[in-house]
């Protein structure tokens, strides 16, 4: 059985969950990939952080 190519969801957009080992945080700054980055929000500066989710939203994630 030869493989298919993966199917997508057409106007849907699942959650990007992150585990503790893939990312860091230094200096108030979530650190994903290679050129992926963002501020960290005030709250939760300075705590242990195990997952991270990043939630689509309509126009913007």
């Amino acid at each position: 059985m030869r493989p298919k190519p993966p199917r997508f969801k057409k106007k849907q957009y699942d959650n990007l969950i992150y585990d503790y080992q893939a990312f860091s945080v230094k200096d108030g700054v979530v650190h994903l990939e290679k050129d992926l980055s963002f501020p960290l929000p005030k709250q939760l500066v300075g705590k242990t952080i195990k997952q991270l989710e990043i939630v689509p939203k309509y126009r913007h994630f």
